[in-house]
């Protein structure tokens, strides 16, 4: 079976690598890139300590806020963003795509597409995938969606299949953990565990063996295809649709996660309070707010309500989700993960 898997990406590999040629040498769309020579894959290691750190699941565990009563975390909210390119934090690492050059010749992109399928088919799935990993990031239009497929057709299994661990670290369960322990022990989300173990409960036992993908989380948004990508160590593993802000509102720049939540309340920027699941709250199922940065505050990713904003200029400045797709993306982040948007 995955011999024959191998060979129909291989046979939508050659496609691409035809329809790329037939541009010739001539430059990539401008884009983005990586110029990491040693992109890495993931595996089992040891995660940082401030990985570590960045794993507590308190936003899943929070509450909707009262009437009257502010969360703890900064205010979740569509203000009024304040625009402007937002600068990395000192020693902060960038996101994949925010590496190397911003383009990529087209005989260069066609003969790594080469390597990759000859990667396929030997078998070497996650050599093949870190390095339609580093092609996408560098494309985009039809070569960025037909990678997408391909690539999603590989973490069907290697990421979001529980039954295969290829690439992955196995947990063993031991007496005393619980999730939260172990998502920190490895510097990821709770849930991301959770889901990807097609666990319906919190609750372990010892013994049981958990599939866990290694950290930390990034995000790349591309503002001009409305759509941003969630990267495990660097390594791509899903792409989503998303709505940006109107008449500019959203800011290019780096930024850290600060704050998350499950079902947040929304304080209106020009005042009042609006539970979740009231009329009129805009927020969605998630939150996942941005540290302001100079130039850029109030920033964040949050679902809606309305799925026909997608995909269009909505928003107050954040990046807008379904629900569906933001609860996903937030069972992959952590606070302190990393946000890339780029026109």
């Amino acid at each position: 079976m995955k011999k024959l898997v191998a060979l129909i990406v291989a046979a939508a590999l050659l496609g691409i690598i035809v329809s790329k040629r037939r541009d010739g040498d001539a430059p990539a769309p401008q884009g983005v890139g990586s110029g990491d020579d040693d992109v890495v894959v993931i595996d089992s290691g040891s995660p940082s300590p401030a990985a570590a750190a960045a794993a507590a699941p308190v936003a899943a565990a929070a509450p909707v806020a009262a009437a009257g009563t502010r969360l703890a975390a900064p205010t979740p909210a569509e203000p009024a963003v304040s625009v402007g390119a937002a600068a990395p934090p000192p020693g902060a690492s960038l996101p994949v795509a925010a590496r190397g050059p911003s383009q990529l010749p087209g005989a260069e992109f066609a003969a790594q597409v080469d390597q990759a399928a000859r990667l396929l088919q030997e078998g070497r799935r996650l050599e093949a995938r870190a390095l339609l990993s580093e092609l996408y990031v560098h494309s985009r239009g039809e070569a960025a969606a037909r990678l997408r497929a391909l690539l999603d057709g590989i973490n069907a299994d290697l990421v979001f299949s529980p039954r295969s661990v290829e690439g992955a670290i196995v947990h063993e369960v031991q007496a005393g953990q619980v999730l939260t322990t172990i998502g920190r022990k490895y510097g990821v989300h709770w849930r991301m565990i959770q889901r990807l173990n097609g666990m319906r409960t919190d609750r372990v036992k010892p013994g049981q063996r958990l599939k866990i993908i290694a950290g930390p989380a990034s995000v790349v948004a591309w503002k001009g295809e409305f759509r941003l990508a969630l990267f495990m160590n660097g390594v791509y593993v899903k792409e989503y649709p998303m709505g940006i802000g109107r008449e500019d509102l959203t800011p290019c720049g780096e930024f850290e996660v600060a704050n998350m939540l499950v079902e947040p309340t929304w304080y209106k920027p020009e005042g009042g309070i609006v539970e979740y699941g009231q009329e009129g709250h805009l927020l969605g199922d998630r939150w996942i707010g941005f540290r302001d940065e100079p130039g850029a505050t109030g920033l964040g990713i949050h679902g809606t309500h309305d799925e026909t904003s997608i995909g269009t200029k909505c928003s107050n400045g954040c990046l807008r989700m379904k629900n569906l797709d933001v609860g996903e993306l937030y069972d992959f982040m952590t606070v302190g993960s990393r946000v890339q948007i780029l026109e």
